[in-house]
């Protein structure tokens, strides 16, 4: 029995078989058969989900919806804190003052972040420094 998560694995690969018998001959042939199957918009729409969903974060910032900047948020912390091996009070504080911003609509401008929308990547915060003694984000 196929699982919710194999729904899309079923349609793409099911085609559709009929077992066709001769009177005369007991051998069975099976062929494909072209006929109109509603599967095929269903896998037009998957695929359109699919490609949807890889795209969703190549938008300029301004443009990324909140959820998906708080996503490149954290990914960015999470590339710096392995980048400068801070420990985890370091990191769990600039989380909290990155988070802090967000929630204030510090970080929705252009101008705000450097952000890369050809990778998906957030390169700088313009409205921190990183201070290279203690690792901690300072604001402007």
């Amino acid at each position: 029995m196929s699982t919710p998560c194999d729904l899309k694995n079923y349609l793409m690969n099911n085609t559709e078989k009929k077992e066709l018998t001769n009177k005369n001959s007991k051998k069975k042939n099976i062929k494909n058969i072209n006929m109109y199957n509603p599967n095929k918009k269903i896998k037009n729409i998957l695929n359109l989900l699919d490609t949807e969903c890889e795209n969703l974060h190549l938008n300029t910032w301004n443009k990324l919806e909140k959820g998906i900047k708080l996503n490149r948020l954290f990914d960015f912390i999470n590339d710096l804190k392995i980048e400068k091996n801070m420990n985890q009070i370091q990191y769990d504080t600039n989380k909290r003052l990155l988070l802090n911003l967000f929630d204030k609509n510090k970080l929705n401008k252009v101008s705000d972040v450097n952000y890369d929308c050809e990778n998906g990547k957030v390169l700088k915060i313009n409205k921190l420094n990183l201070n290279a003694e203690t690792l901690l984000f300072e604001c402007d």
